[in-house]
């Protein structure tokens, strides 16, 4: 037996896995249907302190253009249910499914992000503000701008 680290379990069947007991992930599921029972698939989160929540935009605009460097390196999860994909990161086309995923919008006032969050609030897509998935979003619990563009790493060297 030998650790493995991937986007993607190569060949687990995400229909026969449990999903954790916790609340949260019932929601998303519940939201989401087929898709959000799909997400049998890990990130790299990495979180960055911003002391300065109006350079948390800014910074975030900046990542972005970076992204798609981050992501080829980081990309490993080529396989699927068993089968090659045909995509480097098959992980970031699934969690991409998600409403509440993907590239984030073109924000640049704090105040536009909490307009928004609030009315995906006020329409019942998410509870609270931790559950906009973005590829890079501000994480307000923590004080951090969170990137979540990376697969899982295949190794630690």
């Amino acid at each position: 037996i030998e650790l493995m680290g991937a986007g993607t379990h190569p060949f687990a069947s995400w229909a026969a896995q449990r999903v954790t007991d916790k609340e949260r992930y019932a929601t998303l599921i519940d939201r989401t249907q087929w898709w959000g029972r799909q997400m049998l698939i890990y990130g790299v989160h990495v979180h960055v302190g911003v002391e300065d929540r109006d350079k948390v935009l800014p910074l975030s605009r900046a990542m972005l253009t970076v992204f798609p460097h981050l992501q080829s390196l980081s990309a490993s999860s080529p396989f699927w249910g068993g089968k090659d994909t045909g995509y480097a990161s098959n992980r970031a086309l699934l969690f991409q499914q998600l409403p509440t995923a993907g590239l984030p919008p073109q924000l640049e006032h704090w105040e536009q992000l909490e307009q928004y969050v609030g009315d995906m609030m006020h329409t019942g897509v998410i509870d609270q503000v931790d559950e906009v998935r973005w590829d890079i979003r501000p994480s307000p619990r923590f004080g951090t701008l969170e990137m979540r563009i990376a697969d899982g790493a295949a190794n630690v060297l």
